[in-house]
């Protein structure tokens, strides 16, 4: 059983931040991993991702290297089949856009949907650097785009660090155990 846990929400949520902070927490767990995307744009310091130009995007993309890919803010993202893997709890840091094709590809799928104020995520989409005031206008009018998922979790990212960062992970092992090691028999 290939289990993913998607996470999504608007660009500047703090998706990036939240599963670094789960990767290191989570690291020596068994049976849980953190897939890496291919990007067509060099990754921050907070994100754990490959880059790649777009010629060679394509060429992986055309060989059936992806187990499903994107486009969004004229970058391609794209999730290598060989880092889902079975019997895992799979984290993967996807596009809203993704979750119902995702969950049509995969019967074990829960979307947490990170959340925060609008005034917070332009501050934060601010403070990054990452792309011009250009670009962080058009990532703000994708705010108050919803999905709708089968097993969808708000949470919402805001307030003091040290207490997202507690309810964030607690949630994530809930999600671990409730979903994974219940399932497989494993105490």
């Amino acid at each position: 059983m290939k289990q993913l846990i998607l996470i999504v929400g608007p660009s500047g949520s703090g998706k990036d931040t939240l599963l670094r902070w789960a990767r290191e927490y989570f690291r020596g767990w068994k049976g849980v991993t953190f897939c890496k995307r291919y990007i067509t744009r060099v990754p921050d310091e907070n994100e754990d991702n490959f880059y790649v130009c777009e010629k060679g995007f394509e060429t992986l993309e055309h060989s059936n290297f992806f187990a499903f890919s994107w486009k969004a803010y004229n970058y391609f993202y794209g999730i290598p089949s060989y880092e889902i893997k079975e019997g895992y709890c799979n984290f993967i840091s996807v596009s809203r856009s993704m979750v119902n094709k995702i969950e049509c590809m995969f019967s074990h799928v829960v979307t947490i949907y990170i959340r925060a104020r609008k005034d917070i995520i332009k501050k934060r989409l601010l403070k990054r650097k990452r792309e011009p005031v250009e670009i962080i206008k058009e990532r703000l009018k994708r705010y108050d785009i919803d999905i709708m998922a089968r097993n969808r979790i708000d949470f919402i990212n805001e307030g003091e660090e040290r207490v997202v960062r507690e309810n964030f992970l607690a949630l994530c092992r809930s999600i671990i155990n409730d979903f994974f090691y219940k399932k497989k028999g494993i105490t």
